[in-house]
């Protein structure tokens, strides 16, 4: 990676603009959800995976539902040169029926992240709905469609509906280089649904830790970076 930067403002406004687009922060940005043609298509609430640790694996996790259920979710994977594969999400076990989609019950604060240093992003609310990318204890995670992501307390919204988590993980042959993926759904009702394609930027160790080492060295008041990696490494 090269080290062009000179200036310290211009500095640092590069590395939040990096890391927030490498998911340093948030991990990734949400995929473009639902592209289909039916009237009540199926809900897919995932979180895209848009940066990963070159040849590990990636995991790729959604909750899905439908009022009908679900009988089929794809994985298409476009990896190497121009290789494609088509496999299946399966459900997450023992996690059981999640939220898949909420609306607030008030107006709520939406947490950066779950933990002692809460910085708050935004607001949800009263009303609004939103989907669910991640349950984690008694948070959700959620993101809206003008694109406000964080965490809520589960108590202080409603469910619109329900599904499950599926999840799979792409192995380490596949994450060398030129991945991209999509999932695919099919209802019980024949109702279907898919995201965009996802193009996948892959880094390697030294990059991953150069973009640290920035982001610690940079005005930490200003930018104060959660370097959460854990669905790269896990």
């Amino acid at each position: 990676m090269k080290r062009v930067i000179k200036s310290n403002s211009v500095r640092v406004f590069f590395l939040v603009l990096v890391a927030s687009y490498l998911g340093i922060t948030t991990l990734a940005s949400d995929a473009n959800e639902v592209l289909n043609s039916n009237q009540n298509p199926p809900v897919i609430s995932h979180r895209a995976v848009k940066l990963a640790l070159q040849g590990e694996k990636i995991n790729i996790v959604a909750g899905i539902g439908h009022r009908t259920g679900i009988k089929d979710v794809a994985l298409t994977i476009n990896y190497g040169k121009n290789k494609i594969i088509v496999g299946s999400l399966v459900p997450v076990q023992g996690l059981g029926p999640v939220p898949v989609s909420v609306s607030a019950l008030k107006n709520v604060p939406v947490l950066k992240d779950v933990g002692l240093n809460q910085k708050i992003a935004g607001i949800f609310k009263n009303g609004e709905q939103a989907k669910v990318t991640l349950v984690r204890g008694e948070y959700l995670r959620i993101l809206t469609s003008d694109g406000l992501e964080g965490y809520v307390e589960k108590r202080q919204t409603a469910t619109l509906l329900t599904g499950e988590m599926f999840g799979a993980s792409i192995p380490e042959s596949m994450t060398m280089d030129n991945l991209s993926y999509k999932i695919s759904v099919v209802s019980n009702s024949g109702d279907i649904a898919q995201t965009d394609e996802i193009h996948v930027k892959f880094l390697d160790e030294n990059e991953i830790a150069y973009i640290k080492s920035e982001l610690n060295n940079a005005n930490n008041n200003e930018l104060n970076p959660t370097l959460n990696m854990a669905l790269l490494t896990k």
